[in-house]
């Protein structure tokens, strides 16, 4: 994905480094898992001490180290004072304890003294693109950037001409909202917009120009839309919006907000006609329950259609329980 193809990717570079990480320590340390008691690991200590325990997990990951004659000094504490609990508490309980208690022996990097971790150099890829590190990618792991996911997961939810959410995002929340609306009775309504004529201005003022009428009509109609409502486009000169929490009687007055403000563009100097227009098809839900989204955009294209046959230029509606009539909105 950042070695090959072009624009972004061309610019991406694969360096190799080395990674400073955390091991598993093997010198002057007694290594303890996870769980043994403190009666246990003093045992293990009187047959073979070492200045540090190192504890470690099921999978021999490092869980943190402490300072052997720290360990002492706890034990003989609770010894003094008559205290035996500490013979069945666990090891990590006890390095919790010195985690809280020892910020005041740190050497300047925000860890007690004695859990310095040991480090090792592994060799690794640097993931440059632009002369910014995106990532590593390791033997066994690849660590990329959160700035650069964020951007990755943008890219492939948004139609990049017009800024909308693609045709796939704008589905996957058409199921959504569709889903909550089965199960809680609230109404919403899709609303579907293709441009009419849109293949005039492609064939005779060219692409750029149609590029530049499909960003206008985006953002006609996502400007005329309340800020929870959901805006896409579905390909070509077909817009798509869902309107959550309105009823389909409702839908008259954002359609001729829209039909408004595209009317008031500028077409391209050879376009043959005096304005730019939308055919609208509508489909509402008022909580008809195991309407499928399928359902729901078969009964919306047929309004469409129903408004390209009536000359284009207005919207149809109908509601999903209505038995699919079309009715025309004033």
């Amino acid at each position: 994905m950042f070695s090959t193809g072009t624009g972004r990717a061309e610019r991406t570079q694969l360096r190799s480094s080395l990674l400073t990480v955390s091991k598993r320590p093997t010198v002057d340390s007694s290594i303890v898992p996870a769980g043994t008691s403190l009666l246990d690991v003093m045992l293990r200590l009187s047959g073979h001490r070492q200045s540090r325990i190192t504890v470690i997990d099921n999978n021999e990951h490092v869980i943190g180290f402490l300072a052997t004659a720290e360990f002492e000094q706890e034990i003989e504490a609770g010894n003094a004072i008559g205290d035996l609990s500490w013979k069945t508490r666990s090891i990590e309980s006890l390095l919790l304890a010195r985690l809280q208690s020892a910020n005041d022996t740190d050497d300047g990097d925000g860890l007690p003294s004695n859990l310095q971790p040991v480090a090792e150099e592994v060799p690794c890829q640097t993931i440059v693109e632009d002369g910014s590190l995106l990532g590593l990618i390791t033997d066994t792991d690849v660590f990329v950037s959160l700035n650069r996911i964020e951007e990755l997961l943008s890219e492939a939810t948004l139609d990049q001409l017009s800024g909308l959410m693609n045709r796939a995002a704008f589905m996957q929340r058409c199921r959504e909202e569709l889903e909550r609306s089965n199960r809680t009775g609230v109404p919403l309504v899709l609303v579907l917009f293709d441009m009419d004529e849109f293949k005039q201005i492609n064939d005779l003022c060219g692409h750029p120009a149609g590029d530049k009428v499909i960003q206008q009509i985006a953002e006609c109609i996502y400007s005329q839309l309340r800020s929870y409502d959901v805006v896409g486009r579905l390909g070509g000169d077909e817009f798509a919006a869902l309107c959550c929490q309105c009823q389909g009687s409702d839908i008259g007055a954002p359609i001729r907000r829209i039909q408004a403000a595209v009317s008031e563009l500028i077409p391209p100097s050879q376009f043959p006609h005096p304005k730019l227009t939308l055919s609208i098809g509508a489909a509402s839900v008022n909580g008809t329950p195991k309407v499928q989204v399928t359902d729901l955009y078969a009964v919306a294209d047929q309004c469409l259609y129903a408004a390209k046959r009536a000359g284009r230029n207005c919207a149809y509606h109908s509601g999903c329980e209505q038995g699919h009539t079309p009715n025309r909105v004033e």
